[in-house]
């Protein structure tokens, strides 16, 4: 979780607390298994939560931050990895 923490705050953004629940879970998962490499698996998770960000985002029309309820805080949807304001 500490590397995932450090690229979300790298790029301004923050995790849920439901998200890293749920990653802790999948971490507990995958890494037992032979070829799990830490740092590619979090890249890759970050990667994703990142483009599926940019979907949502894409699909309120560009709205994102002009009170549209785009963060979670306002009642609107709910993403994993969202800006800090």
């Amino acid at each position: 979780m500490d590397i995932l923490r450090l690229m979300a705050t790298r790029d301004i953004m923050a995790i849920a607390p439901d998200a890293e629940r749920t990653i802790t879970d999948m971490f507990a998962s995958v890494r037992t298994k032979p070829d799990f490499g830490n740092d590619r698996f979090v890249r890759t998770l970050y990667e994703q939560a990142r483009m599926h960000q940019a979907g949502r985002l894409m699909h309120l029309g560009g709205r994102a931050g002009q009170g549209s309820g785009d963060h979670p805080s306002q009642g609107g949807f709910s993403c994993h990895i969202f800006p800090m304001r």
